[in-house]
């Protein structure tokens, strides 16, 4: 979009926060201020660094403004979620968000007004810096530069001595022009005797060490302090693993096999071999010893801010190729300094390879509260007799280190034993454990909402769940569903706010929208999601399989799946693979598809260019979204409905208000007409007994969905479907035992909110929590412009039942938000009222934000709660939602 008009957003007072990185870290370290006081700032300015004890960051600015305050200093230590500065507009404000712990870090406002007080001062602030004491940064510097803080004059808030002070003393005393009292150290050498050309070999170079070195030495104390560590060497004949790496390299390119490293192949026999030995994988809490169900993997990794130890969860789960990409990206992002803090926590065993640097032989240091940690060695040439010759083989060593205190000696001599036998015979462990004989408590088929959303809450709980994704977690939802389209929506709505900013009093020229700038910035929301999915997959310790899944059938342990050629098990089956757009029998439909002529919801989103005419067939949700953005973007829309009305189920008269405003934008609807041929460039239909026929370039198919549940081998174990659908009960639970259903593919409420709650109560169901699903306050939402939005009865549907209800209709104009922001507006609202009860049991309302107020009324609804009730609920003001509060008071 092209403006030649630009404004700096203005701003109230805006507190910035030290931000929470990871449910583990408590407080953070400022590491450095890259602005100061006075310096003007715009959104996505750096404001300062900051690192915890093992990462570091940078924090943004989420406003324009001026950088009125800075409460805590370069060295200070944080907590969390605390105001550590403020930007705003110069002269506002900002005493109120300053944290009550700043006494000794106030702002640097306060500090520069105090600078200019010791000006005139001298003698009171030198009394209040030895009351008040000396800053962390100023001790520091008067260390190096060998002064004492106590004779500076102190220019610091609440007449504390500063890093400035320390510097001005330093200059005074070097000039002749101060008092500054010099702490020699008796090595210091006799400056009078130094010349230009004198070397002082006694020259060096302070430096403090970093938090995480910090970090990293009180551990490594306290590990050889507090526990008595014993270490066993041995090795084992590496023929087979380098055979099998070679194996690797000279396969086919058209296999796509993973890169597998020699760490990779320790990383997966420990994770097998651990198995059997709780002892090793387990914790020593004080007089306490934690085993743990799974096998969390430390992995040592050289950084350049030190050591860091990444988790790699649930390793025994993961099949070869899973542990080589995983432990590789975990690694690479804690070497960049950007990893998650919560998976530097966690692991029950760790690995530490020195054998990468030729170390032949070393004694790790355990990583506590572990009890055993192995370091692998590198790869020497060793001599044996086979046979009456003397042969030479290729030996690497590995090196257990164990807490006595916890672990005998013979269970670690066994352990290794045991390793070194998977290691010399790799070919045989990868049959046995290559992923087949594991059994995991969960197999979730679909990683859309339902799937993805339920594998996070059954992972949280403890169980080991594998996630298996055909396409990009996050399903239609996500890639290819709401959020694309909200993206293009919400583009299309700052279009149309400028292109009719003349009625708010703000004119726009030359205004524009690139569409192939919107589909990138999808794009870009699309990938940041995906991500952010996954991550939480992997904090919660999922497994996931990007492949298709399909259920072969039962066995004494529970549900096989088979995907990517691996065989899983599981004891109990979650399946969510969504839906799919129906595709009717219409005459030249699946050419028009397969040319690229037809495109469904996914193909139209990745669409770079806009079609001139756009015909679109069905005029429910998702018709009728992408419609208004396209019609928005400049395109010719002509939308195909077979009904007499458009966007389904909801209320007639706010349909009507909906469609003619659709209708003034110029958008034409063909309703009551059957489309019965799709040709190169057209679309025919019959209305009215005529056919017709509307040439165009491009043709949304958009008649509804249909659940996935073909080819999912849902026929292996007898599941019961109807209508294409599979049946299950109020606890999401199909025919079959521990086998349940959530999301499209149950067919009850594609909507992806109702997906993510089904997958929770399938969930809370298989913990053994009491929960069952309710429908009856499932918000649907047509995110149209305006917002057409409903929940719980109609009017219509509420008398089809028997319900004596009133209606209260009421114009959004009651709300003066609304009014403010909706010049022109003709929105309604409705409420609907169980007369005999007085309950709140529907709502509809035509409004934009209507989105985020519906679900106030399903709260109402779920909670059963009368208009008398809900009078008693203030709303805040002014906002749109206190138009509910006008209608219960029309009752």
């Amino acid at each position: 979009m092209i403006n030649k008009y630009s404004a700096r957003r203005q701003i109230m007072a805006t507190p910035v926060i030290m931000p929470r990185q990871g449910q583990s870290v408590e407080s953070c370290i400022i590491t450095e201020w890259k602005k100061k006081v006075g310096d003007q700032v715009s959104v996505g300015d750096v404001l300062f660094s900051y690192e915890t004890d093992k990462s570091t960051f940078e924090e943004q600015a989420k406003v324009d403004g001026t950088l009125l305050a800075v409460f805590y200093s370069a060295d200070d230590d944080v907590p969390v979620l605390l105001n550590v500065a403020v930007i705003g507009n110069p002269g506002e404000s900002f005493a109120e968000f300053a944290p009550e712990s700043t006494a000794s870090a106030a702002p640097a406002a306060a500090e520069e007004k105090a600078a200019l007080a010791a000006e005139a001062a001298p003698a009171i602030q030198a009394t209040a810096a030895r009351a008040e004491g000396v800053s962390p940064r100023a001790k520091n510097a008067a260390e190096k530069l060998g002064v004492d803080p106590a004779q500076a004059a102190p220019s610091g808030p609440h007449g504390r001595v500063i890093e400035r002070d320390v510097l001005a003393l330093a200059k005074d005393g070097r000039m002749g022009g101060g008092t500054a009292s010099v702490i020699e150290s008796p090595m210091a050498p006799d400056k009078s005797a130094t010349t230009a050309s004198t070397i002082n070999a006694l020259e060096y170079d302070e430096v403090k060490l970093p938090n995480l070195r910090r970090m990293i030495a009180k551990t490594m104390h306290d590990s050889l302090a507090e526990m008595a560590q014993l270490t066993h060497n041995s090795s084992f004949d590496a023929t087979k693993i380098l055979a099998f790496r070679e194996s690797l390299k000279t396969a086919p390119e058209s296999m796509e096999l993973p890169k597998i490293t020699i760490n990779d192949i320790i990383l997966f026999a420990v994770s097998r071999v651990l198995t059997k030995y709780e002892g090793l994988n387990a914790h020593m809490i004080g007089d306490k010893m934690r085993y743990f169900k799974h096998v969390n993997l430390g992995i040592a990794v050289d950084t350049p801010r030190g050591l860091l130890v990444p988790t790699l969860f649930a390793a025994e789960t993961k099949s070869l190729g899973q542990i080589s990409a995983e432990s590789r990206t975990i690694a690479k992002a804690a070497i960049d300094g950007n990893i998650n803090p919560d998976l530097l926590q966690g692991g029950t065993f760790t690995i530490s390879n020195l054998g990468l640097y030729g170390i032949e032989s070393f004694t790790p240091v355990i990583n506590p509260p572990q009890v055993a940690l192995l370091g692998v060695n590198c790869i020497t040439e060793r001599i044996r007799t086979v046979d009456g010759q003397i042969t030479a083989y290729p030996a690497m060593g590995l090196s257990l280190t164990y807490d006595h205190r916890a672990v005998d000696g013979a269970p670690a001599s066994r352990f290794l034993k045991d390793l070194v036998t998977a290691l010399e015979h790799f070919d045989l462990l990868l049959i046995g454990w290559g992923g087949n004989t594991v059994t995991f408590d969960l197999i979730v088929l679909g990683g859309g909402p339902a799937g993805y959303l339920a594998s996070e809450r059954a992972g949280h709980a403890g169980l080991s769940v594998l996630c298996i994704e055909e396409r990009s977690v996050g399903g239609v939802c996500l890639n290819e569903g709401c959020i694309p389209t909200k993206t293009l929506l919400y583009s299309a709505k700052i279009f149309d706010s400028a292109a009719h900013g003349d009625k708010y009093g703000v004119t726009v020229e030359n205004i524009q929208i690139d569409h192939a700038k919107v589909v990138a910035r999808k794009n870009k929301v699309v990938k940041t999601l995906v991500a952010g999915v996954s991550s939480a997959l992997k904090a919660n310790n999922v497994t996931l399989v990007n492949s298709r899944g399909v259920i072969t059938g039962k066995n004494t342990e529970g549900y096989t799946v088979e995907a990517g050629g691996e065989t899983y098990t599981g004891k109990r089956l979650l399946i969510a693979t969504g839906s799919s757009p129906a595709v009717p029998p219409i005459p030249g439909l699946k050419e028009g598809l397969a040319s690229g002529f037809v495109c469904t919801n996914r193909e139209i989103l990745a669409l770079t260019e806009k079609p001139e005419h756009l015909v679109v067939i069905g005029g429910g949700v998702i018709g009728l979204e992408l419609a208004s953005y396209f019609t928005s973007v400049g395109s010719r829309v002509t939308v195909i409905e077979m009904l007499d009305h458009i966007a389904g189920e909801n209320d007639p008269e706010l349909v009507a208000i909906l469609k003619k405003s659709f209708e003034k934008r110029g958008v034409t609807f063909q309703l009551s007409a059957k489309v019965t041929e799709v040709t190169a460039n057209a679309v025919k239909f019959e209305k009215d007994g005529a056919v017709n026929e509307v040439v165009c370039d491009k043709v949304l198919l958009s008649i509804g969905r249909r659940a996935n549940t073909n080819g999912i081998g849902l026929e292996s174990i007898h599941v019961l479907t109807e209508r294409g659908a599979i049946v299950t009960d109020a606890h999401m639970k199909t025919n079959q035992p521990e086998v349940y259903a959530a999301g499209d593919v149950n067919g009850k409420s594609m909507l992806a909110h109702t997906a993510y709650r089904e997958g929770e109560v399938a969930v809370n169901v298989m913990l053994g929590k009491k929960d069952a699903m309710r429908y009856e306050a499932v918000p649907g939402v047509l995110y149209t412009n305006p917002e057409l939005s409903a929940v719980g009865e109609t009017e219509s549907s509420a008398k089809a039942k028997g319900i004596d209800v009133a209606c209260v209709k009421i114009p959004m104009r009651f709300s003066g938000r609304y009014l403010a922001e909706n010049e022109g507006g003709d929105g309604i609202m409705k409420l609907i009222v169980n007369n005999a009860t007085r309950q709140v049991i529907g709502a509809q309302a035509l409004s934009n934000y209507s989105s985020e107020f519906i679900v106030t009324v399903g709260t109402f609804i779920e909670l059963g709660m009368t208009v008398d009730e809900i009078k008693k609920i203030v709303f805040p003001h002014p906002t749109v939602s206190e138009i509910i509060r006008e209608a219960v008071f029309q009752y």
